[in-house]
């Protein structure tokens, strides 16, 4: 089957303006822009896109391997690409669904530090609770040891989506998702309800 030349990078521009079209926020589209700059780096993408083939991929995949990146950021990388592939598929740009058989590679596992109660204690006595911003930043920390909350998602958290009297609130996560979180109803040295 004969293809007209669609360069890898014009088959780019596509697929970010049907993420647009699709409203995807903007941190997801600068995602797979920063992802797509790295595959740049390694591969000419003025080329066809029916030059990517599996093989190409994997050695990209090595590229990565060689940086000096975390497996977290080379799974990253991967996954947008991945993405890009599949929407290539899904379009009929590409015949074959590259994205299916190009896998991530096995990260290692993290053992993931947690603060000691000592650790915990030197943290908030750090903060004078007389003072509303210490107070603020008092709550803020008690929040996130907590919950687990991700920074992002405790800068964006609305006032009307704190309940503490029921014990939970409702976080806009990744992907504007949004789902119930429980927290804890007592503060082990001062109460963090401020009025707004």
């Amino acid at each position: 089957m004969e293809h007209s030349f669609t360069s890898v990078n014009s088959c780019f521009e596509e697929f970010i303006i049907d993420q647009k079209v699709k409203n995807n926020s903007p941190r997801t589209i600068e995602y797979y822009q920063m992802a797509f700059r790295q595959f740049q780096r390694y591969y000419d993408c003025d080329n066809e896109i029916h030059t990517i083939d599996i093989k190409l991929l994997k050695g990209y995949t090595l590229f990565l391997q060689q940086k000096d990146i975390t497996d977290t950021s080379m799974q990253s990388y991967i996954r947008a690409l991945r993405a890009f592939l599949s929407w290539c598929y899904a379009e009929d740009i590409l015949t074959e669904n590259l994205s299916e058989k190009y896998r991530l590679p096995k990260s290692k596992r993290k053992t993931i530090d947690v603060l000691t109660d000592e650790e915990i204690k030197r943290l908030f006595d750090c903060f004078n609770t007389d003072y509303i911003v210490q107070l603020r930043d008092y709550c803020i920390c008690s929040l996130m040891l907590d919950s687990g909350l991700r920074k992002e998602e405790v800068i964006t958290l609305k006032i009307n989506s704190v309940h503490l009297s029921e014990g939970y609130v409702i976080v806009d996560g990744k992907g504007n998702k949004q789902r119930d979180v429980p927290i804890g109803k007592k503060n082990p040295k001062n109460s963090c309800q401020i009025s707004p």
